[in-house]
């Protein structure tokens, strides 16, 4: 595939000349990226034994202990990486996503907001920028984020819970300010992703109750509504 093809020209670009950090990290990338997580670590070292400060090299490397596991090898390394090059985008997203796991959502929106600035079609970026930004109560900011989440990422369902939680509690607050024609509307919406989110089939945990719970409420809202209408 192109992964193969991609390594094997980078294989010929290294016996061809010296040895530049540039195809070493790359070939670190793709052999990642392959599964060969020994070859790319020897990729990475061979690169940062040259350029200890290479932020594209100290990212790989992070990911590569994020995926074995050192989380705290992994977040040393991604802190470093944006130190030396801001846009390391997934260093950055891992940086975000490290605070939103440790309840520090709003640590977690610089970084998260690097990615997307370095790659602005990074959907995880959006939907864990989404949630730190619903966590800190910033409503519509996390709109505008899950949205663009459920559209970059469609395959994840669980950005719909999200979007969900965050369209009751809009329609809530319209409600409360006499907005009740703007409640309705999200409040149908939120039925809407609540709905989408449970005929994905998810597994049981606290997103699938509270979504359950969550589209009970907003029926019932909407059942008051109308009545009142």
């Amino acid at each position: 595939g192109e992964l193969g093809t991609a390594l094997s020209d980078l294989n010929q670009g290294l016996q061809l000349a010296p040895p530049s950090v540039e195809l070493r990290v790359a070939r670190c990338a793709v052999h990642a990226a392959l599964g060969n997580d020994a070859a790319a670590t020897q990729d990475c070292a061979a690169a940062l034994a040259v350029e200890p400060f290479n932020g594209l090299a100290l990212e790989q490397r992070g990911l590569l202990r994020q995926r074995a596991g050192d989380r705290l090898g992994a977040e040393a390394d991604f802190r470093e990486a944006v130190r030396y090059d801001p846009g390391a985008y997934q260093a950055n997203y891992y940086l975000g996503l490290f605070a939103l796991q440790e309840r520090r959502p709003a640590e977690a929106i610089p970084p998260l907001t690097a990615a997307i600035d370095a790659f602005p079609g990074y959907g995880l970026a959006y939907a864990a920028r989404g949630v730190a930004y619903r966590l800190t109560e910033q409503w519509q900011q996390a709109l505008a984020d899950l949205e663009q989440a459920v559209v970059l990422v469609p395959e994840d369902r669980y950005n719909y819970y999200e979007l969900g939680l965050v369209l009751q509690n809009l329609a809530d607050l319209a409600y409360e300010g006499g907005n009740i024609e703007r409640a309705e509307t999200l409040y149908e919406d939120a039925g809407e992703a609540y709905t989408t989110y449970l005929n994905s089939s998810p597994p049981s945990s606290d997103a699938l109750t509270q979504a359950q719970i969550g589209l009970e409420y907003v029926q019932q809202a909407l059942t008051v509504i109308r009545a009142s209408n």
